[in-house]
């Protein structure tokens, strides 16, 4: 930040402050002042138009100063070091913003704001409430000097009549600044400098005549019937029946009174008339015509007005909406996709103008909400930025997993983040976990196709062939035992199941059997009966 040597209050200072976006400002630029529109701030910093301030506002800005200049000695105290009434200037992200302390210590690491107290302070104050409209100055007033918090101060100069408490420094505030300046840099290209509105006041109406009806003699009647009923066709005839305007509005309100006067004095003149004669047919048509006229008139402008009225403010309300949303179509247009539509916003148009009296104030409120969204539709837009920047980093090769991309964007940069990792670090668990279940499924595949080859690679075993040969080689009366016979058997069962399909084996069991048959003959040749 650069410190102006620039006096505060004096002409140089305020030809500084013109040339900057000063922190006193940012509640305006926001919307947020009680003292001053939006749209006349636009007027101020692009035409260098400002309010004259009268003897009145000059004597509270003095006490407010001299309250300021009392009040510092408890301001150093509380914060334990000397302040310094002081300017500063920087430009930040393009903007070139300015702040003017009530105090600032040489370290710049705290800031003081004072305010003259008033019964709304000294009630928030104590118990840390900081109005919006006052968090915006002293936010900026941070933001240029790099405090973490400022004093805020109100009093009268006397202890007695004092509250403070420390305002924290908020860096999403501090975001919403910045980029209401560069909305407001950008509406105050586009700004063009209107009349200042008159108050409305409804033009002069044609007086109609007083209607005069005396009774002469007998049935004579000397009435001005005629001219009252044709001045007031004509008077009709002449009222604006589509007002757009203030003017125009305050003029067909003042047309309905005055039909209603119309009516009124046709059935005092009615009511006179008959007092002084029974029955005159005539003069009661002419009375009834007339009436009728100005009442059925008037009904027609009553609703006119409201329903006129009504279809203005929808007009207007239309007017911001289209606004906005050709503000939204070109950011998404920079950011190559419809990532922000109007339903994301907090845009509440009908609020805005709620109790607001005539169609200048209805504009004025319309625009501050309008440029506070517009602000939002920027923050927003340097959110999906950000989050593009990291999509694209963090989830190249994994874009498939994103399908609902275009809703994940307008979230916070450190959710989006923990998003996309979580997501893909899921993902992968699941891939490797897929490739673990697959890998072992293939191995006992295999395990399985390794055991039938070895099964059907098995060596004959050599127990078969060389025990059957020994029991098969021996002379045939030693086998004429029967106990020799059985053990022969036996051991014959026991043997392994011979592969059949050996042609080694096959010609063994050839063998054998031929050997099997000349026992079995030896055998019934040379049994002996049992004795």
């Amino acid at each position: 930040m650069q410190l102006s040597s620039e006096k505060q209050g004096t002409k140089l200072w305020r030809d500084l402050r013109a040339k900057h976006f000063t922190a006193s400002e940012a509640p305006a630029m926001l919307g947020l002042s009680k003292y001053q529109t939006r749209d006349d701030l636009l007027k101020q910093k692009k035409f260098g138009i400002e309010k004259e301030i009268d003897s009145y506002t000059q004597t509270i800005f003095d006490k407010g100063h001299e309250y300021e200049r009392l009040a510092r000695p408890f301001a150093e105290e509380i914060i334990g070091k000397e302040l310094f009434p002081v300017t500063g200037t920087e430009e930040i992200d393009g903007v070139p913003m300015l702040a003017s302390f009530d105090g600032l210590p040489m370290n710049e690491t705290v800031c003081w704001e004072h305010k003259t107290i008033n019964d709304k302070l000294a009630t928030d104050i104590p118990n840390g409430v900081v109005d919006p409209l006052y968090a915006a100055q002293m936010e900026q007033q941070c933001m240029l000097s790099g405090a973490s918090r400022c004093l805020f101060m109100a009093s009268d100069g006397t202890k007695e009549n004092m509250a403070h408490c420390w305002y924290e420094s908020d860096p999403i505030r501090q975001k919403k600044i910045i980029a209401g300046w560069k909305q407001f840099i950008k509406d105050m290209e586009e700004f063009e400098c209107s009349d200042e509105p008159a108050q409305v006041v409804s033009e002069a109406q044609t007086t109609l005549p007083t209607v005069s009806i005396k009774v002469e003699g007998g049935i004579s009647i000397n009435d001005n019937l005629s001219k009252f009923g044709d001045m007031l066709t004509k008077y009709v005839k002449a009222i604006n029946k589509k007002p757009e305007t203030d003017q125009e509005f305050a003029n067909l309100e003042a047309a309905v009174k005055t039909l209603k006067a119309a009516e009124s004095a046709l059935n005092d003149s009615e009511r006179i008339a008959l007092s002084q004669v029974e029955s005159i047919d005539m003069l009661r048509k002419s009375v009834e015509i007339y009436r009728e006229l100005a009442r059925s008139n008037r009904l027609v402008f009553e609703k006119l007005v409201k329903s006129e009225k009504e279809n203005r403010k929808i007009k207007l309300i239309q007017n911001s909406v289209d606004d906005l949303k050709a503000n939204i179509e070109t950011i998404n247009k920079g950011l190559g996709l419809n990532y922000i539509s109007i339903q994301q916003t907090s845009a509440a148009f009908p609020s805005a103008i709620k109790g607001k009296k005539t169609f200048t104030s209805m504009e004025s409120s319309l625009n501050d909400e309008l440029a506070r969204v517009k602000i939002e539709v920027s923050e927003l837009a340097e959110i999906i930025r950000t989050n593009l920047k990291a999509y694209d980093s963090l989830a190249k090769e994994h874009e498939f997993l994103f399908t609902d991309i275009n809703a994940l964007v307008a979230k916070e940069n450190e959710t989006f983040e923990l998003l996309i990792k979580d997501r893909i670090s899921t993902y992968k668990q699941n891939q490797e976990k897929l490739e673990a279940d697959k890998q072992k499924r293939l191995d006992d595949q295999q395990a399985e196709i390794d055991k039938n080859q070895q099964a059907e690679t098995k060596p004959e075993p050599e127990i078969v062939k060389s025990e059957l040969v020994e029991k098969t080689a021996e002379p045939m009366d030693s086998m004429v035992d029967r106990v020799a016979m059985r053990e022969y058997a036996t051991a014959l069962v026991s043997l392994p199941a011979p592969d059949v399909q050996s042609p080694e084996m096959v010609a063994l069991l050839r063998e054998v059997s031929v050997k099997l048959s000349d026992m079995h003959g030896y055998v019934l040749d040379n049994a002996k009966p049992e004795e």
